[in-house]
């Protein structure tokens, strides 16, 4: 039982590199992460010069939404 040859072909792809996009932020911007899991919200407010804000964890539920919000 021999096997197909072009299983095993590697294919060489060559490496091209995205072009990085420079981020501007306007001045008195009011940035806002927020990193979602499963059981809960990790949330931080940013400064137009990144300085932390804010930083406060809510659950990802209803109730952590209705939070999220009044915060």
């Amino acid at each position: 039982m021999s096997q197909d040859p072009r299983a095993f072909v590697k294919v060489n792809v060559p490496h091209i590199p995205t072009p990085r996009k420079e981020v501007s932020i306007m001045p008195n911007s009011l940035l806002v992460g927020i990193d979602v899991s499963s059981c809960d919200n990790k949330v931080r407010l940013l400064d137009s010069l990144v300085n932390s804000l804010l930083k406060f964890t809510v659950s990802n539920n209803y109730p952590g939404a209705k939070l999220l919000l009044i915060k």
